[in-house]
């Protein structure tokens, strides 16, 4: 089993062994109102006003290979 990582992309596309806890840290961290549209199928978007600042997010692999994702990469505006 390998892997890909396309940080070009605008949609991320994780394993949900991955992706749920990354979510729920998501959400733990940022205090913004989630967007209530099914439709969408995106179920981290979320309601602002104006420009708002994401950190990073760092990868962590076994063999200590960190890759970081500034937030532009993985959040869209």
């Amino acid at each position: 089993g390998g892997m890909i990582i396309e940080s070009g992309t605008t949609v991320t596309i994780l394993d949900e062994a991955a992706y749920y806890p990354l979510k729920d840290t998501i959400q733990a961290a940022i205090d913004l109102t989630p967007v209530d549209d099914s439709s969408v199928g995106l179920d981290l978007c979320y309601q602002t006003l104006g420009k708002v600042s994401f950190p990073s997010l760092t990868f962590k692999f076994k063999g200590g290979v960190d890759y970081e994702l500034p937030a532009d990469k993985f959040f869209i505006q």
